[in-house]
C-alpha cells in the first residue's frame, strides 16, 4: 500500500505469489488524469514498486502488507497430488507468515530432492514437519 501524498489517499497496488502486478486500489474516487498517471507509472513487479519508494525524493509512503497465500496455491506448487483433505487440514492449522514460508520453501525443497534422489513427502508430512524450519 502507498500513502500518497500527490493525490492524498492510499493506494493499493496487487502483485500475485509471484511478484507480477494484478492491479490497484485507491481508497478515494480520483479525476481520469490521475488514474492514467498511477496506470503509467504503475510498478509492474513488486522489487521496483520496493526500489522506487527507497527514494526519499518520492512523494509517498510504502507500506508492505503481508502476503496471503492460498491452500490451492501451495497445492499446485506442491504438485504432489496425494491426500489433500488431511493437507488441507494441517495447512489450515497454520498461522499466516508459516503458510508463507512453508510456500516459499516449496522449491529449494524439491531441488534438493532431485540433487539427493530422495521421494518427496506427502504435502501433508512436509507441512506437518515443517520442513522449511531444518
Amino acid at each position: 500500500m502507498v500513502l500518497s501524498k500527490v493525490y492524498e489517499c492510499e493506494i493499493t497496488f496487487s502483485y500475485s505469489v509471484n511478484g507480477v502486478f494484478m492491479g490497484f486500489e485507491v481508497s478515494k474516487e480520483l479525476p481520469s488524469e490521475a488514474l492514467a498517471h498511477i496506470l503509467a507509472n504503475a510498478f509492474y513487479d513488486v522489487s521496483s514498486l520496493q526500489k522506487a519508494y527507497s527514494n526519499p525524493k518520492l512523494k509517498g509512503l510504502l507500506i508492505e502488507l503481508k502476503r496471503i497465500v492460498s491452500f490451492d496455491d501451495f497445492w499446485k506448487k506442491y504438485d504432489h497430488a496425494f491426500d489433500k483433505k488431511r493437507a488441507k487440514d494441517v495447512w489450515d492449522k497454520l498461522p499466516d507468515h508459516e503458510r508463507s514460508r512453508a510456500f516459499d520453501y516449496i522449491e529449494t525443497y524439491h531441488n534438493e530432492l532431485r540433487k539427493s534422489g530422495t521421494a518427496r513427502m506427502y504435502a501433508k508430512t512436509y507441512l506437518k514437519n515443517k520442513v522449511w524450519d531444518v
